[in-house]
């Protein structure tokens, strides 16, 4: 997983505004994800989020909602392995 330590913004679901940080991109099943967490004294902290990823060539990049079940869960099942093989170093 490709740690960036920036912060990015995102909008709850009641439009609530929630800065997270980007714990890292990872694919799975040949998608590439992103993973986030709230900073430090957010509502939701200690929470991940994964989202669908895109980036642009100007360095830019899109997150995306995962809409469909099965691949949420094929690219938690993959955050998962990669945490687990992090603990084990």
């Amino acid at each position: 997983m490709n740690g960036e330590n920036n912060v990015v913004t995102l909008s709850g679901d009641n439009g609530e505004k929630i800065d997270c940080e980007i714990l890292g991109t990872f694919e799975a099943n040949s998608k590439e994800y992103i993973a986030v967490t709230p900073v430090e004294g957010e509502k939701r902290e200690g929470e991940i989020f994964v989202y669908g990823y895109r980036e642009h060539k100007n360095g830019e990049f899109d997150l995306l909602d995962i809409t469909d079940d099965e691949e949420f869960e094929n690219a938690s099942a993959e955050l998962d392995r990669i945490f687990d093989e992090m603990s084990e170093e």
